[in-house]
């Protein structure tokens, strides 16, 4: 069985934090970066798959290139392999899409500017009873 345990650097629980003035993060100058502990118990139980079940157990982190500390102190408690990406710093907030309506109606969906006033046009409304929760076995409301 192999077996991927994710690792994350975070600062140490006993340093002191102090927010950036303009309230855009932390200020990172003297924190002292650690494995998360819950993560070290993650790994932890990994092993402990690994030699009750056999296999092979893979560290998997995301950071900024000082994650590496966090992946060789994961590394000197066992695992054979390792696997880094390295991100570049933020240069502000993270922008994520809005999510789409479920179940699928007339809005999130194209519609031709022929048919935008009365609503979604039939091969918009037969989109939708594609996705219906009927093809899945449940049967349809009757409304």
């Amino acid at each position: 069985m192999n077996i991927i345990a994710c690792v994350k650097q975070v600062p140490d629980t006993e340093t002191l934090i102090k927010v950036k003035p303009d309230g855009s993060g932390i200020v990172e100058d003297g924190i002292k970066w650690v494995m998360n502990p819950y993560d070290e118990f993650g790994v932890e139980e990994a092993l402990k798959l690994k030699e009750k079940l056999g296999g092979d157990v893979t560290i998997v982190s995301v950071g900024p290139a000082r994650a590496m500390e966090t992946i060789r102190t994961a590394l000197a408690m066992g695992p054979r392999r390792a696997s880094t990406s390295t991100i570049r710093p933020s240069t502000g907030p993270m922008r994520t899409r809005r999510p789409r309506p479920w179940p699928p109606s007339s809005r999130g969906f194209p519609t031709t500017s022929s048919s935008a006033a009365s609503g979604p046009s039939t091969a918009m409304r037969a989109r939708s009873a594609r996705f219906s929760p009927s093809c899945w076995g449940f049967p349809r409301s009757r409304s």
